[in-house]
């Protein structure tokens, strides 16, 4: 998450100074919100850039970012990259977040 959008010269935090262990434990998806309250809000309707937080079973969170108002970015270690539609993950989803403040991407709308 923080590469893309370091590439794009947009500033993000790369975690929140605690330590992930190897195993999933249930506050990752508490951690991984409180850090993105921090820096952004929660939306309903996703737009590009858009963080999605996504919960999976066993306490992991995974986190992908809209590359349009249906589809996002979803990465996962060890995989190619790939465009997803979001509805893939609709019973997965934690929140839909937009950066705000001096994280904000610079929109032309």
């Amino acid at each position: 998450m923080w590469l893309y959008f370091r590439s794009k010269g947009i500033p993000f935090p790369d975690g929140d100074g605690l330590p992930i262990n190897e195993e999933a434990h249930p506050d990752y998806v508490k951690r991984a919100v409180d850090a993105l309250n921090r820096i952004a809000r929660p939306v309903s309707n996703p737009q590009a850039d858009d963080i999605v937080v996504m919960r999976f079973p066993g306490g992991y969170v995974h986190l992908g970012v809209m590359v349009d108002e249906r589809n996002m970015l979803h990465v996962v270690k060890g995989r190619p990259s790939s465009i997803t539609p979001l509805r893939k993950f609709r019973f997965r989803i934690v929140g839909i977040y937009r950066l705000t403040g001096p994280n904000r991407p610079n929109v032309s709308s």
